[in-house]
């Protein structure tokens, strides 16, 4: 099997007559000139805003259909975001009130999936939402029994006439 040849053109010099005196040696390179070309874009053009903000019934209505889709996978999160409050913060923003802070933390690995099927239900593409905990107030526990008899009588007045009526009972 013959070898493999390589045309290569030779360096043009003052003694090649085509050549003129004054001009400068060209020499031709034997690797091969790669240009890359156009690059592909990475970043997809920005999503235009809707023109219709989303009202609460409509965002409530496309929660429901979001907690649906998320049932078969995981049952336990969809029952806990079923009633959840939602509110509307801003024309694409809105806020999911939770009560505990496990609970922002079990939303919040599944929020990319949520927003994406909220997004893709409402086409809205710009909607976002952010967590917030709300912690719901914490009444003082009364320990004495003084403070219980007199928290009971708060909630039910006629306890001062039962008290009367039965005077063994210790309250």
């Amino acid at each position: 099997m013959p070898a493999a040849t390589l045309k290569v053109d030779t360096v043009a010099t003052k003694t090649d007559p085509a050549v003129p005196a004054t001009a400068a040696p060209r020499r031709r390179h034997m690797s091969p000139s790669i240009s890359p070309g156009p690059l592909p874009t990475l970043v997809a053009p920005p999503p235009t805003p809707s023109a219709d903000p989303l009202t609460i019934q409509q965002l409530q209505a496309y929660w429901q259909q979001m907690v649906e889709a998320l049932r078969p996978d995981l049952p336990h999160l969809a029952e806990q975001l079923a009633d959840r409050q939602l509110q509307i913060e801003d024309d694409d923003r809105f806020v999911i009130i939770v009560n505990n802070s496990y609970l922002d933390a079990e939303i919040r690995p599944h929020l990319i999936r949520m927003l994406t099927l909220l997004r893709r239900d409402s086409q809205h593409p710009l909607l976002n939402c952010r967590v917030q905990v709300v912690y719901p107030e914490h009444q003082a526990v009364p320990y004495t029994a003084r403070d219980k008899y007199d928290t009971m009588l708060q909630q039910n007045p006629m306890l001062d006439n039962f008290k009367v009526l039965f005077p063994e009972v210790d309250l």
